[in-house]
């Protein structure tokens, strides 16, 4: 009888401390960065808080991925090859008999090519950004993508009664363009709108004819940029390199701005590119 006793108190001891295990508690606010991606492209999985996603295993269909968690964010993974289609991403707590699963795509890298629901060029790294120790003197000018060149943010902004800058983009003089001043692209002189605050925080929409797309971002440290978008590219018009026309002092990318789309979750990110004789209003 005592015996039966011990193991019932036992048993209900190891459940009360099994249903106490933090590690046991349902994931909150559970977000994925994006819900389609082709493979070797990376996604960030978050939670309220991002802390409770430490430790668990991420699964899609039953290839299981590393993992890394990026503090105050949740976890970052990659797409794995040689899937695609309609997938299962699975987030198991290794500790718990529990999990929770997402519907997720895998597409192929074309996906993105001349979609009108992606019209900016998307890149395969997730970047965690900080707020850099210096600012760009002005912000009016070209920023690129670094990749593809011919992809361009066209900042104007308006000017107060002394002709200063103000925070607010000029909507009549500002564009997401082609820098080669080709016609025929999705992202060819749509009209910007918008404001950069003094902390560097940017929110820009883009209004396009087929309707709007409105970002939200800032400026970025280039140091946490992944050093595939550090390297200088030539620029490439009707396949004549011009890059003659660019000032030589302006190659380096000191100054880098990360925005994210809040209608898809895909993040853009632009640097800034000095172009010699361009007329800079507001100083």
């Amino acid at each position: 009888m005592k015996n039966n006793l011990f193991f019932t108190v036992l048993f209900s001891c190891v459940l009360i401390l099994f249903s106490c295990n933090p590690d046991c508690d349902s994931l909150v606010g559970l977000q994925l960065s994006s819900t389609l991606n082709p493979s070797g492209y990376e996604v960030v999985i978050s939670a309220d808080p991002p802390s409770s996603l430490q430790g668990r295993r991420i699964f899609f269909n039953d290839s299981e991925v590393e993992t890394t968690f990026v503090d105050g964010h949740g976890i970052k993974v990659k797409v794995p090859e040689g899937i695609s289609g309609n997938v299962e991403l699975r987030i198991e707590d290794p500790d718990c008999v529990d999990f929770v699963s997402f519907d997720y795509t895998v597409v192929g890298e074309s996906f993105f090519n001349d979609n009108p629901e992606y019209i900016f060029p998307p890149t395969p790294e997730i970047i965690i950004p900080n707020v850099p120790a210096d600012f760009p003197p002005s912000i009016e000018n070209a920023w690129l993508h670094p990749i593809n060149v011919d992809y361009c943010f066209w900042f104007k902004f308006l000017p107060d009664t002394l002709g200063h800058c103000t925070k607010f983009i000029d909507p009549i003089n500002s564009f997401e363009q082609s820098t080669c001043g080709s016609a025929d692209r999705l992202y060819s002189n749509n009209p910007l709108s918008g404001r950069v605050e003094p902390d560097g925080s940017v929110f820009v929409t883009v209004n396009r004819p087929g309707g709007t797309e409105d970002f939200t971002g800032l400026l970025i440290n280039p140091a946490d940029v992944p050093e595939i978008y550090h390297g200088w590219q030539e620029l490439v018009c009707d396949n004549t390199p011009v890059s003659a026309s660019w000032d030589a002092s302006f190659k380096n990318r000191d100054f880098m701005m990360l925005l994210t789309s809040k209608s898809t979750g895909r993040q853009l990110l632009i640097y800034q590119q000095g172009v010699p004789r361009a007329p800079i209003d507001c100083l």
